[in-house]
């Protein structure tokens, strides 16, 4: 008698061989790993809003329950060692991360050590979560920077602070290996145009972008100075393309350690990350970025923006769970001094 394999069945299988690494990905309870991944994920608004479902606006929801269980399956596809997540609710006693945690065990995925900041943003935050030990945390949310604000015809100097802050962890992969992350999720695009300049024709939210790049930069040169081969990498929601100015900041300029960007897109090569429904329209702003030291050890080949495979059910499909892709870095454990891979970043 024939026995056929149900399509669900192959697409399961299809979305393990594509996502999971042949080495070893073992957590601080199951030995050392070889190769750990590093994934950044805007989960869209997990919590309670107002938001559009099903094409009518409802106030005060939820984030429906499927495309809470779409992200689920999309981290258990990825099944990344230390996660960083833009786009919790806040709430006085951290419920909605409380919920997500427990969503995460639910379905198997479980990281024994997180650790979030509220920024001053009243409205969203950040997560990191990581299965190895963070044995040093850094809440980078005071830092404060000066803008120019016009109005009526007067300009006033106003004192701002990063708005989500910015999660400074550092984890022990193995006791021989240590990874620093730099967790952000900067200011959206919508616009202050109190604060735009005329001059040089730059957008209030560009220059608080800018600056709150500015800020990222200051504790990336500091904890290089530290250590120049210190494996760093910087990720999260830049909300900004690689040719703008807060990025070039991120990067580095002539005299400063360069960041590197992690380059690779999808199975189909492509790179963009975001799908801003309004204006229909595909860009690249959730970024990952590598010092030297981590650049030395990444895994070009295991490293991707996450899309489902052909023929996959809706359950695991990136536009239901979210209008972000997550992105994802994989690196090496064995410390090295130079890429053991030929340099194909665009």
């Amino acid at each position: 008698m024939r026995r056929f394999i149900s399509t669900s069945v192959i697409t399961s299988l299809l979305c393990a061989l594509f996502y999971s690494s042949p080495s070893v990905l073992m957590s601080e309870d199951s030995g050392p790993a070889k190769t750990f991944k590093i994934t950044t994920y805007n989960v869209q608004n997990w919590g309670v809003t107002d938001r559009i479902i099903e094409g009518k606006r409802v106030p005060q929801a939820m984030k429906p329950e499927k495309e809470q269980q779409a992200v689920i399956n999309i981290l258990k596809s990825i099944q990344p060692d230390i996660l960083g997540v833009e786009e919790i609710l806040q709430d006085p006693e951290d419920k909605y991360i409380k919920h997500f945690l427990e969503t995460l065990a639910k379905n198997g995925l479980n990281y024994p050590h997180t650790f979030s900041i509220k920024g001053n943003d009243p409205r969203i935050q950040t997560l990191l979560l990581s299965r190895y030990p963070i044995e040093e945390k850094g809440a980078l949310n005071l830092d404060s920077y000066e803008v120019t604000r016009r109005s009526g015809g007067k300009n006033s100097t106003e004192t701002r602070k990063v708005e989500r802050g910015i999660t400074h962890a550092g984890i022990r992969v193995t006791p021989d290996y240590r990874i620093d992350v730099l967790l952000v999720h900067l200011k959206s695009k919508r616009n202050d145009p109190s604060l735009n300049d005329s001059k040089t024709q730059e957008e209030g939210q560009q220059i608080i972008r800018r600056n709150e790049a500015t800020v990222m930069r200051s504790h990336i040169d500091r904890l290089l100075q530290e250590n120049p081969n210190r494996n760093l990498v910087a990720m999260g929601d830049f909300n900004d393309e690689l040719s703008t100015p807060a990025i070039k900041i991120i990067q580095g300029s002539k005299g400063q350690p360069k960041l590197w960007w992690m380059w690779r897109g999808d199975y189909h090569g492509d790179l963009w990350s975001h799908f801003y429904y309004p204006l229909k329209s595909y860009s690249r702003i959730d970024h990952i970025f590598m010092s030297d030291g981590a650049r030395n050890e990444l895994v070009p080949e295991q490293s991707f923006v996450y899309r489902e495979p052909a023929g996959s059910p809706d359950s695991v499909w990136w536009s239901t769970a979210s209008d972000h892709r997550a992105v994802t870095a994989t690196f090496s454990v064995e410390e090295r001094q130079s890429p053991s891979w030929k340099d194909d970043q665009p």
